[in-house]
């Protein structure tokens, strides 16, 4: 909800600003960008395939739309 009320007023959610590392991205599926509080901006898909990306128990059909991105070879756990 955070997030819907925020964005339209030019503002990032307020989990992607605290972050101090920049490593939370939000982005927007139809124009293909997202950004971070570092001031980068990327192209989505091609961020999300780079990087191998993933969506949690997606298989249980409810497109969720948080992807994850693991590091250096981690698989991910639970899913």
């Amino acid at each position: 909800h955070a997030l819907a009320d925020r964005l339209p007023l030019g503002e990032l959610p307020a989990c992607v600003e605290a972050c101090p590392m920049g490593v939370l991205w939000v982005g927007d599926l139809v124009a293909d960008v997202a950004v971070n509080t570092q001031g980068a901006s990327v192209v989505l898909s091609q961020f999300l395939a780079d990087n191998d990306a993933v969506r949690f128990k997606e298989e249980l059909g409810t497109h969720p739309r948080v992807w994850y991105i693991l590091g250096h070879g981690q698989k991910l756990q639970g899913a």
